[in-house]
């Protein structure tokens, strides 16, 4: 299996808590730097209210992701995908990519998605 760009079963307010907690940063500095009180993040991460598209946006960029990072992770079955279907670089990156923990696929991605916003990397 594969696991790309998003997040299943869990919800918005629980990746925004978890990534918090990645980066050190408590409930009350997060609520400093977006300028909302820290029983609003608390509402946000337990899933009483949900963000605006604009709060998360603001979230996003206080805790250095893409707002990407929040939306559901897709899961694809490549157990079928032959090797003459992959080049090997793309197969190696796929199996270190299976190596790493959800955190780690996310931030992993996020440097894809870095990386495709600058044209010399990109296909043409």
């Amino acid at each position: 299996m594969l696991t790309i760009n998003k997040n299943n079963d869990r919800n918005v307010g629980e990746i925004i808590k978890e990534l918090r907690k990645t980066k050190g940063i408590t409930q009350s500095k997060l609520a400093a730097l977006l300028n909302v009180s820290p029983s609003m993040i608390s509402q946000y991460e337990s899933g009483i209210r949900s963000p605006k598209i604009e709060t998360l946006q603001k979230i996003a960029d206080a805790l250095e992701v893409s707002v990407d990072f929040f939306m559901p992770i897709e899961v694809f079955d490549l157990s079928n995908l032959s090797d003459d279907h992959l080049e090997p670089i793309d197969r190696a990156m796929l199996i270190e990519f299976q190596e790493l923990n959800d955190a780690g696929k996310r931030k992993a991605l996020e440097y894809v998605y870095d990386l495709e916003q600058i044209p010399d990397y990109r296909k043409e």
